[in-house]
C-alpha cells in the first residue's frame, strides 16, 4: 500500500529543506469513480489497486526510483509523486516538468484504458498537474508544502483543458481530411447458418489514440463534434461497400440527428449509393443508443 502524504510528511520536509526547492506530479484519477457507482465499491478498490501497482512501477522507468510516490488520503483516487533532485546539478527548468507530466500522461492513459475498458464504455480521464515551490525558511514548511499540492491541483484542471482542446484539434484534422477507415464484422444468419450482411465498424488512423471509435467518439462528444464525425464515417462506410458481395446488406450505425441532416434525405444520398452501385434495399440503418 501507499502511504498518504501526511504519513510520510516529515520525509516531504526533508527533501524541500535538502534541495532548496520541491516538485510535484499530481495524478487525479477521480474521474474513474464512475466504476463505483456502476460495479460497486470491491470492483473499484481493484481498479485502484491495479493503478497503485501501475503508478509504483513507473519509478525507475519514467520518474526516478528516489521519488516519493503518496496518495492524498486513505483509499484515495489522488496520487502524489514528489520528485527526487534531477541527476544534473541543475534545477527543473522552464518545460521540464510539463514534459514529464505529459509523457507519464501518454504512459498511464494507454494502460488503464485497457484496465477500465471492461467498465468504462468511453476512455478514461485521468489529469496530472505539475507545481514546484521554492525553500523559504521565513515561511512554514507545512504551509509550502500544502501551497505546492494546491497548485499542482490546479495545474491539473489546466492541463486536462489543453488536452482536450488538443484532441478536438485532432479530431477536426481527421474530419477534414477525412482520415476513417471502415472495418467489417460479419453479422450470421445462425439457422443456416451463412452470413446475412456486414456492420461498417469506423476506426481512426492507424497507431494514435483515434484509431480506437470509444475514444474518436468521446471526444466528439465533447467537442459538439458528433453531427460532422458519424456524418463522415457514415459516407465512408457507403463507399467502403462496394468491396462487399451484392447478396450482403450492409448496417450502418448512425445518431437520430441523422434525418436532419440535408445530405442524408435528399438526392445525395440516393446519388452516392448509385455511385457505389449499392441498391438501397441492401442498407441497414441502426440508430445507435448513444
Amino acid at each position: 500500500d501507499i502511504a498518504t502524504y501526511r504519513e510520510k510528511f516529515d520525509d516531504i520536509r526533508q527533501m524541500l529543506v535538502e534541495h532548496h526547492s520541491l516538485a510535484l506530479l499530481y495524478i487525479d484519477a477521480s474521474g474513474l469513480a464512475a466504476i463505483e457507482q456502476d460495479y460497486g465499491s470491491q470492483v473499484y478498490e481493484d481498479v485502484l489497486r491495479l493503478l497503485t501497482n501501475l503508478i509504483n512501477e513507473m519509478r525507475g522507468q519514467q520518474t526516478r526510483l528516489e521519488d516519493l510516490v503518496t496518495i492524498n488520503e486513505k483509499h484515495g483516487d489522488v496520487f502524489l509523486v514528489f520528485l527526487s533532485k534531477k541527476r544534473t546539478e541543475t534545477p527543473f527548468g522552464r518545460g521540464d516538468l510539463e514534459n514529464l507530466a505529459d509523457r507519464i500522461h501518454r504512459y498511464l492513459s494507454k494502460r488503464i484504458y485497457r484496465m477500465t475498458c471492461s467498465y468504462l464504455r468511453g476512455r478514461p480521464k485521468v489529469n496530472i498537474g505539475y507545481g514546484l515551490v521554492l525553500h523559504n525558511p521565513m515561511i512554514n514548511d507545512e504551509r509550502l508544502i500544502l501551497k505546492l499540492i494546491e497548485e499542482a491541483r490546479r495545474m491539473s484542471k489546466l492541463q486536462a483543458y489543453r488536452f482536450d482542446a488538443k484532441n478536438k484539434e485532432f479530431l477536426q484534422e481527421i474530419i477534414l481530411k477525412e482520415d476513417i477507415r471502415t472495418v467489417f464484422q460479419p453479422i450470421v444468419n445462425m439457422r443456416k447458418p451463412s452470413i446475412l450482411g456486414y456492420e461498417a465498424l469506423a476506426r481512426g488512423p492507424r497507431g494514435t489514440e483515434f484509431e480506437s471509435p470509444y475514444m474518436l467518439f468521446d471526444i466528439a462528444m465533447e467537442s459538439d463534434l458528433m453531427f460532422e464525425l458519424d456524418r463522415l464515417c457514415r459516407k465512408k462506410a457507403l463507399m467502403s461497400a462496394a468491396e462487399l458481395e451484392p447478396e450482403h446488406k450492409l448496417f450502418v450505425n448512425t445518431l437520430p440527428m441523422t434525418i436532419r441532416d440535408p445530405g442524408f434525405h435528399d438526392h445525395a444520398m440516393i446519388e452516392l449509393l448509385e455511385k457505389m452501385n449499392l441498391d438501397p434495399s441492401r442498407v441497414v440503418l441502426e440508430v445507435t443508443e448513444r
